[in-house]
């Protein structure tokens, strides 16, 4: 079993300064989600018609800034999930091996499938 970031002591100061950087992350992703239009109320069925309904009332610049403002906060909160890895490699290696992958897998594709298929909905509802 690979053993790269496990060792026998706890780097406190090193697990603080990511749970720091994802408490920041989930405020820039926060933000991001309100400049495209998640605070508004449902119009259609679920949350894509939602948010595809919204993208035609929005202005190039919030699509734009929302995209980028959820794209760099959902990465960083991936890098903060290695605190949780670090937390957990201790107790459970293998288990901790298997988040870690996950967590690459987010990193690479949570940011793109989240906030940058933001589409705008002609009227007749194609895309």
């Amino acid at each position: 079993m690979n053993t790269i970031g496990i060792n026998n002591n706890l780097d406190r100061a090193r697990i603080r300064k990511l749970l720091v950087i994802g408490l920041f992350a989930s405020v820039l992703t926060g933000a991001g989600d309100f400049l495209l239009g998640f605070g508004e109320e449902i119009r259609g069925d679920s949350l894509a018609s939602n948010v595809m309904s919204n993208a035609v009332n929005l202005s190039d610049a919030q699509l734009i800034w929302g995209g980028l403002l959820g794209c760099i906060g959902l990465f960083l909160e991936g890098l903060s999930y290695f605190a949780v890895y670090r937390l957990m490699a201790d107790a459970a290696p293998k288990y901790a091996h298997i988040y870690r992958a996950g967590i690459f897998g987010y990193i690479w594709l949570a940011p793109i499938g989240c906030h940058m298929n933001v589409g705008i909905q002609k009227e007749d509802g194609s895309v």
